[in-house]
């Protein structure tokens, strides 16, 4: 009803995060968009980062996959995770506007070109939840594009809090 733009799309089923966003990559590359924004339910961005990472993917088409760089909830450091993965030391080692190529990012926060998308495809319905992210960067890799975060621009993981268990990993 507020947001008469947003097409919502209902699934009787949980399709687990690979196949659920295949619905939603499918339907944004039918309409003719240039990029797609993969956002976690426990996540959000700050008003300047889609604009920012439009900006440099276009400078950059060698790019298939680009994040922001993820942050905790407090915006007082990087997602644990997104540390231990993408930086090599504190985020002042990294200038700001620059692209670092990574081999891996959490797909809570990526943003993916057209090109990539229509060599790579969507996620392999292999992978339900977890481990789908890791295949989709080794298909993205092995077609020829970079993934990258972009240095400067942020966004929240918000899941410094959760708890997660060894016996559910």
């Amino acid at each position: 009803e507020h947001f008469p733009e947003v097409r919502l799309v209902h699934s009787d089923k949980n399709l687990g995060f690979g196949q659920a966003n295949n619905i939603g990559m499918r339907y944004a590359l039918e309409q003719g968009y240039d990029y797609v924004y993969l956002l976690n339910q426990d996540a959000w961005v700050m008003p300047d980062t889609l604009g920012s990472m439009v900006d440099a993917m276009r400078a950059n088409p060698e790019y298939g996959v680009l994040s922001p760089v993820q942050m905790t909830a407090s915006m007082d450091r990087p997602d644990a995770g997104f540390f231990q993965k993408c930086l090599k030391g504190s985020l002042q080692n990294y200038k700001s506007g620059d692209i670092y190529p990574v081999p891996f990012v959490m797909a809570a926060h990526w943003m993916i070109s057209r090109n990539c998308l229509e060599e790579v495809g969507g996620f392999s319905p292999v992978f339900y939840h977890y481990g789908e992210d890791d295949n989709y960067l080794h298909r993205v890799s092995y077609k020829g594009f970079k993934v990258g975060f972009l240095a400067g621009v942020f966004a929240v993981h918000d899941r410094e809090d959760r708890k997660i268990t060894k016996a559910f990993r």
